[in-house]
């Protein structure tokens, strides 16, 4: 009865229909305040993302309160802002782990943020759903460790593989930034433009928050034959200024980039720059996904702003917390990491999801280009 019932958790929650007491029945062993945490980016070098996670979580957790899915109990976030760093995220995971009644962690927004403060997690018991983190060696700190967020490893080499159907290119040229996460995908488009008989011409570096990258650029601009795709590895503000900086150096090639560049953010900040850039991705506005449309119409009119992946994947985060409490119907830390952990074909705004043996995420991507300062699929 419980498996049957849980598929219908996103399409009522996004329709806004109140529950039924069918549902509110099955929903046993669970009363009261049932306490997380999210770190979240609201400040730092990841700031473009943290207010549409948190956005995304807070619409997650009205809409699942409203529908009474989980019975009298209710969800109680509790949003932290990690600062994109390392060491403040480490030390809230800390108390978080001393909070006997926080029952799981959403976050951190970046992929090094979580590979500092995961493993105080992972030695406390804690179950950490990363809601963005895309780099290697996320779930491999430990089995309390989950992910939403399709890695780079999942999402790039598809947007290789259908821009490169598409478009022909045989030179590419490469700049990734020092960070984690660019370096990370550095690696993975390296690994797939070869992959696809692709010469890369140019591989170049730069330390993330450097605020020019005129020599690496004209390098690349004086190519000779040219680069015909030009692959953008950066996070935070790096991503506005690689795109403008490249367009300034006279680049006329074709810009690819990575998980960094999928936020309306970017794209505003960056303006003509953007036009034409294509990105892979775990999520579109336009996708047929389950309640898709929904969630884009409540997040619009409840936040004024059309919601980007980063709020798709922390709104997702939250129901999949939701059915494993459900599931589990128990308020422990265990009873949910080991029902997120059988977590299966679950209907999301992200697609059917599930969880890898490894605790990685089992759904689609998209590959989506940048026309008119909006992101349409590619």
């Amino acid at each position: 009865m419980r498996r049957a019932t849980l598929a219908c958790l996103p399409l009522l929650a996004v329709l806004g229909i109140a529950g039924c007491s069918a549902l509110q029945s099955d929903a046993v062993g669970l009363s009261g305040n049932l306490r997380f945490a999210a770190l979240v980016s609201l400040s730092g070098l990841a700031a473009p993302y943290g207010p549409s996670q948190r956005n995304g979580i807070n619409l997650a957790v009205e809409q699942i309160n409203g529908s009474r899915f989980l019975g009298s109990a209710t969800l109680q976030p509790a949003i932290t802002d990690d600062q994109s760093s390392g060491a403040v995220a480490t030390a809230a995971m800390a108390g978080f782990v001393a909070d006997p009644r926080v029952l799981a962690v959403l976050g951190p927004t970046l992929s090094a943020t979580a590979l500092a403060a995961d493993p105080t997690a992972q030695a406390g018991g804690l179950p950490v759903l990363g809601i963005s983190n895309t780099a290697n060696g996320i779930v491999e700190i430990g089995s309390f460790i989950f992910r939403d967020s399709l890695p780079e490893s999942s999402v790039q080499p598809r947007a290789v593989q259908v821009s490169h159907a598409r478009l022909g290119y045989t030179r590419a040229a490469i700049i990734a930034g020092d960070d984690t996460f660019s370096l990370a995908s550095r690696q993975v488009f390296r690994d797939a433009l070869l992959a696809a008989g692709v010469t890369i011409v140019a591989d170049e570096s730069f330390h993330a928050g450097d605020l020019s990258y005129a020599a690496q650029f004209g390098r690349i601009a004086a190519l000779n034959p040219a680069a015909q795709v030009v692959v953008l590895c950066g996070t935070g503000p790096d991503t506005t200024r690689l795109l403008v900086q490249a367009r300034g150096a006279g680049i006329t090639a074709q810009l690819l980039g990575g998980n960094g560049f999928n936020s309306p953010a970017v794209l505003a900040a960056a303006g003509a720059a953007a036009e034409g850039l294509v990105t892979g991705a775990a999520w579109h506005a336009a996708a047929p996904t389950p309640g898709n449309a929904a969630f884009v119409a409540a997040y619009t009119a409840r936040f004024r702003q059309a919601p980007d992946q980063f709020a798709a994947q922390a709104y997702t985060g939250v129901y999949l917390l939701a059915h494993a409490l459900r599931e589990s119907g128990a308020a422990s830390r265990l009873a949910v990491r080991n029902a997120l952990a059988r977590l299966s074909g679950i209907p999301t705004v992200l697609g059917s999801f599930s969880f890898a043996a490894d605790r990685n995420p089992v759904c689609d991507s998209v590959v989506q280009t940048v026309q008119g300062g909006s992101f349409v699929l590619f």
